[in-house]
């Protein structure tokens, strides 16, 4: 019974390398430790875009230092939007005249 285990696992690890426990082991740790440190990215990314916030929202801004003049509900809509409507247009016009030239190309035939 322990020798089908072992010859399935060779199978299912068939590498170049000489098979043993202790790859399988290393590969293990490995997925591990590279799934654990995207993890930390991920919540890393969340919590510093929550803490760089200038302001507490759910506090007046009286009661907050250098938060004379936050509004909650100001959100900066111009800087992006305009690049990604720019970004769609001229993706657009590149679709326009590849098909443009296309449907020339399929006339002259």
């Amino acid at each position: 019974m322990q020798y089908k285990i072992i010859d399935a696992l060779k199978s299912a690890f068939a590498t170049k390398r000489e098979f043993n426990l202790t790859t399988v082991r290393s590969d293990i740790i490995k997925t591990v430790c590279k799934t654990a440190f995207l993890g930390f990215l991920v919540i890393l990314c969340s919590v510093s875009s929550v803490l760089a916030a200038p302001c507490d929202p759910f506090k007046e801004p009286e009661e907050q230092v250098g938060c004379g003049d936050f509004n909650p509900d100001d959100v900066p809509l111009d800087g992006g939007a305009s690049l990604l409507v720019a970004a769609g247009v001229a993706y657009g016009l590149k679709r326009a005249y590849q098909k443009r030239k296309q449907n020339k190309e399929a006339d002259s035939l």
